[in-house]
């Protein structure tokens, strides 16, 4: 192993490398006068923060965590410093995952640069650099067989100078107990790295996916998929039946103009199933998910809800499937994805198994790890992971700060209130309870089909005739959909338009439009689509008991659109 790298100064054998260390405040200097615009050193440190993972403006994940060495609080900073971790999403792994608060961290070959006028650390990991970054994390508290054996590691090997890093490894130990705390999680995310979007493979014909990379899954094959049991719509012994099952993660959104065309030899090959299913889009039922809310489980909340369509010729074989006993894991095979009208579904064909699967994390430590993960994320209220800058760099909600995702063209008189998602909002429909909600969402639709009829007569109130804006919006997010109605002045503030005669203004239906088409992502003609994803305060009430067909109705209400600066 060449020894051509910043920090190292001889080279005995592999792996053996003896490499110079320095302190934070020591490289920051040489910044500081001059001496060298960025600096790759080695350190010791201790683990003061860590931020959830999230996505870069480009394909790299990034988190932040606040380190601290012997010389940063001399230098003013006893929160600690800055250390920037980027991998690519196929390394998501590798991403330093520190455990809690106090322990070790070993860099070499970390960037030291000035940030806002003040130091920041940058390491890439398992990128090719001339200086590569590596890491090695240590617990700060271990019985003494474990002194010297890192927990987490950047790569499968690591140098180490028996003669000096014992006495590195221990004076960091020690530094971390003067500092104090230690034993608490320092990752209050959403959590670990999430689960790999391929878990494994199977032979070359299906792949073990979670629902979050289904549109990972090239057309026509089959997967596999290890989910829980949300519930059941079952309408009798000759019909269809469809689970709604879940594993915590989100599926990726489908722009608006972009929906998947029907797979016709995939329909061809299991004519049962394109008899019952094709192009048919499943309707959350509210009084099924109206039993998530009784079971106290606030992450059954979050991540996509799969549809797994069984036809009437394969009931017989699911039938002992029963989400009503309670935590209700199982195990697929053979699944097909489809997707019908920008919603994904699995196919559950004669090829098909399923078998129940013991959901305790000792017995599948996947399942643990999913479970944990959505937890985590219904604890920072990430209703979705697809939303860009819902968690700011801090590694804080947006909502915290009093603000809105930044990608969002909308806002809200609210901007502190806890989001819920669709399906969250949907469970509460479902017990019969009226509310106003907080929800981050995409408009995937609008009745009627004609802009020019948004607005509608009205009488006014000293008797003359004037128009108001009364149109239905159907909003999407991770976890499901609603129809929800724009109205009156709130129409106006979104729409950014008076109501008028839509069918006689042609300068105020140009402006209704083209404000409705960036609400919805539609570029012009040379540009691609894009998901916009908005932020809305909706209430809701239920209709007239004379007309109880119409059930619940859902309006907009205290949203405006952003002007641009």
């Amino acid at each position: 192993m060449a020894a051509s790298t910043s920090g190292a100064t001889t080279t005995t054998k592999p792996y053996d490398t003896k490499y110079k260390y320095t302190t934070i405040k020591e490289a920051y200097d040489k910044i500081r006068s001059g001496e060298v615009s960025v600096d790759y050193v080695n350190l010791y440190c201790v683990v003061v923060d860590c931020s959830t993972v999230r996505t870069t403006s480009g394909t790299d994940r990034i988190r932040n965590i606040k380190v601290a060495d012997s010389t940063t609080a001399e230098m003013g900073y006893d929160e600690g410093v800055e250390l920037l971790c980027f991998c690519h999403p196929d390394q998501l792994e590798k991403m330093p995952q520190p455990d809690k608060e106090g322990d070790v961290v070993r860099l070499h070959r970390v960037k030291v640069n000035e940030y806002n006028g003040k130091p920041q650390l940058v390491g890439k990991v398992c990128q090719p650099f001339r200086y590569p970054f590596h890491y090695l994390l240590y617990h700060r508290d271990l019985k003494p067989e474990w002194e010297f054996k890192p927990y987490q590691s950047s790569s499968n090997n690591h140098s180490w100078d028996e003669e000096r890093d014992p006495d590195r490894l221990r004076a960091a130990r020690a530094l971390s107990r003067s500092l104090g705390g230690g034993g608490h999680a320092v990752v209050p995310a959403s959590a670990p790295p999430p689960p790999p979007s391929v878990v494994k493979r199977e032979g070359d014909d299906e792949e073990v996916l979670t629902i979050g990379s289904l549109h990972e899954l090239a057309k026509g094959r089959k997967f596999g998929l290890t989910c829980r049991v949300l519930y059941v719509l079952d309408s009798g012994a000759k019909d269809n039946i469809t689970f709604a099952v879940w594993d915590g993660t989100d599926v990726k959104d489908h722009v608006v103009s972009h929906r998947e065309p029907s797979d016709e030899d995939l329909w061809d090959s299991f004519p049962e199933c394109k008899k019952a299913f094709q192009d048919d889009r499943v309707e959350a039922e509210s009084k099924a998910l109206a039993c998530l809310m009784e079971q106290d489980r606030p992450e059954l909340y979050y991540g996509t809800a799969l549809y797994v369509r069984v036809p009437h010729q394969h009931r017989e074989k699911v039938l002992a499937i029963n989400p009503a006993a309670g935590d209700t894991w199982v195990r697929f095979e053979g699944l097909r994805v489809v997707w019908c009208l920008g919603q994904a579904q699995a196919l559950y064909t004669g090829e098909s198994s399923w078998r129940a699967v013991d959901p305790t994390p000792c017995a599948d430590g996947m399942i643990g790890q999913m479970v944990d993960a959505a937890r985590r994320r219904a604890a920072l209220n990430v209703v979705s992971t697809r939303i860009p800058g819902l968690v700011a760099e801090d590694g804080r909600h947006v909502r915290l700060s009093g603000s809105h995702p930044p990608a969002s063209p909308t806002s809200t008189k609210h901007p502190g209130v806890p989001y819920r998602t669709l399906r969250q909002v949907r469970a509460m429909e479902g017990l019969g309870k009226v509310d106003k909600h907080h929800v981050c969402a995409r408009i995937i639709g609008f009745q009627p089909d004609e802009h020019n009829q948004f607005c509608k007569p009205m009488k006014l109130k000293g008797g003359g005739r004037g128009h108001v804006f009364r149109l239905t919006i159907r909003i999407e997010d991770s976890t499901g959909d609603l129809d929800v109605e724009l109205f009156g002045k709130d129409a106006e503030r979104v729409l950014g338009q008076e109501a008028c005669d839509l069918t006689r203004d042609q300068d105020a239906l140009d402006r209704v439009s083209e404000r409705l088409n960036h609400l919805m992502g539609f570029k012009e003609e040379d540009g691609a689509d894009v998901s916009v994803w908005l932020e809305l305060c909706i209430y809701n009430w239920h209709a007239d008991k004379a007309r109880p067909y119409e059930g619940c109705k859902y309006r907009v209400f205290d949203t405006f659109f952003l002007k641009k600066e």
